[in-house]
């Protein structure tokens, strides 16, 4: 049984640190005076390339010389002319004027490259150019930028998805419309898991599958995983608990996992005779089943 949670981390930072000083807009008295010494130049390196999924990245703005004040730096961006990468789709600059306080041998443009999951394509180009120096000269102005591809036929499982089913209680068909989640890069399980969010309607249910895939095939493994958490976290039942995978109603046995068949990118086909039901854990004896809070068979799942 795979044992993990998923946890949100709001993160706020407060720093008069000379990196978040080079990405405040000039105005006057700012960090002091405006360099006056000679022989102080400054330099983009001439290519820097970075993954469409980082969280933020730093292009180095580069001084030589010794300083006695700060260094206003201003830049441009452009599109390439092949696989161009567009300023606010595909990238967005923190801020386009930086200042370099005095001393410092380095100030950095800072990028969010923003991350369209789920779709393969060619590695996006643009160039940073440095249009305006206060208190030095310009060696080389022109950066050539890559953002590099990460998707592969992992993340693009990742979208909106409908899942069609029979309800085991009620006979009833049901429809619901899920979110396809990679886990976090970081997570040791990147690239084994994918996770189907808002199951019955609500953001913290979710289906597990495993995933697998075979280069030289080409070809997906899927399956729905029995034994796997599948709530992010603690929930109110009569008694506080969580919801567990179990593919047979033969409680306490949670069943195997459920082999499915995936349909280039856009289709997901359960077995027949499949089953998925929720059964409840409660807390804190995560190893006993005390009840089932939804069971569907004849699944089906297509990408919208």
């Amino acid at each position: 049984m795979k044992l993990y949670k998923y946890f949100a981390f709001a993160l706020a930072l407060l720093s008069l640190s000379a990196c978040d000083d080079n990405n405040v807009e000039d105005y006057p008295g700012f960090l002091g005076a405006v360099n006056t010494a000679p022989d102080v130049t400054v330099d983009l390196d001439p290519t820097f390339s970075f993954n469409e999924n980082q969280t933020m990245v730093y292009v180095p703005v580069n001084v030589s010389g010794t300083t006695n004040g700060k260094i206003v730096v201003t830049v441009e961006v452009k599109e390439a002319v092949e696989n161009p990468a567009k300023e606010v789709e595909n990238y967005n600059i923190t801020s386009k004027t930086i200042n370099i306080p005095e001393g410092e041998a380095t100030g950095y443009v800072e990028i969010t490259p923003v991350w369209e999951q789920g779709v393969i394509n060619d590695d996006r180009k643009f160039s940073m150019t440095i249009t305006k120096v206060e208190g030095a000269t310009v060696g080389n102005a022109n950066c050539d930028l890559t953002i590099v591809n990460v998707d592969d036929a992992y993340t693009m499982m990742a979208g909106s998805w409908t899942m069609t089913a029979i309800d085991r209680t009620t006979g009833q068909e049901v429809s619901m419309v899920l979110n396809m989640k990679t886990l976090e890069p970081s997570s040791e399980y990147y690239g084994t898991e994918l996770d189907a969010f808002n199951l019955k309607g609500l953001s913290y249910l979710y289906i597990p599958f495993e995933f697998a895939y075979d280069e030289a095939s080409k070809q997906i493994s899927l399956e729905l995983m029995a034994g796997s958490f599948a709530t992010t976290g603690i929930i109110n039942f009569t008694n506080i608990g969580e919801c567990i995978v179990a593919s047979s109603t033969a409680y306490p046995d949670l069943g195997a996992n459920v082999p499915l068949e995936v349909v280039g990118y856009d289709e997901i086909i359960f077995p027949e005779d499949a089953t998925f039901t929720l059964a409840v854990m409660p807390y804190p004896a995560l190893n006993q089943i005390s009840g089932h809070w939804g069971s569907w068979k004849r699944m089906h799942m297509t990408r919208n």
